[in-house]
């Protein structure tokens, strides 16, 4: 069995036998994080997950939040949303969030963009959320305020505009109610 750790979006390292530290080479300050990409190989089969680890000196929260931005696209941020809302995971179809085929077959469709309207919570499901849970509600609030306008960026930097007008429709239709049930 072998342990492998990333920086985020990183190159993996072998963590070395009875080690209790493993420096990440390579990285520039503007790119150190809390959050690490850690895995376990054994043979063919992986299990990978992100880690909190401290770095010193910390980052700050802007930065953590810049790089979870890049990890997560519009189609899996709005998945999170909705299952924080409806406080169950996320299921959108048999194949995992992460899973990259799934990713490229969404990237390939046409340009429709009816289909991926249906991603945004509904007025209900943020109502619903609302008056189940204020706490819940209001830590979903926290998530959407903290990342869409940094997913926003990404997606047109990346020239994806049907993902920025999808982040902008949620965008407004969220803080419309947010600011009402806050």
């Amino acid at each position: 069995m072998r342990l492998e750790a990333a920086a985020l979006g990183g190159s993996w390292n072998a963590w070395p036998d009875g080690e209790s530290r493993l420096l990440l080479p390579g990285l520039r300050l503007a790119h150190r994080s809390n959050l690490v990409q850690v895995r376990l190989v054994s043979g063919d089969r992986m299990c990978a997950w992100l880690q909190l680890a401290p770095c010193d000196p910390p980052p700050d929260t802007a930065r953590d939040r810049a790089l979870i931005a890049q990890y997560l696209d519009a189609r899996t941020f709005l998945l999170w949303i909705r299952s924080l809302l409806a406080d169950e995971p996320a299921h959108s179809s048999d194949t995992d969030w992460d899973d990259d085929s799934e990713r490229r077959k969404s990237a390939g469709a046409s340009g429709d963009n009816r289909s991926k309207l249906g991603l945004l919570p509904s007025v209900e499901e943020i109502l619903r959320a609302w008056a189940r849970d204020a706490d819940a509600f209001r830590s979903a609030d926290e998530k959407v305020t903290s990342y869409v306008s940094e997913l926003e960026r990404r997606a047109a930097e990346s020239n994806s505009p049907g993902e920025v007008k999808l982040l902008q429709t949620f965008q407004k239709t969220w803080n419309t109610l947010a600011s009402e049930l806050r």
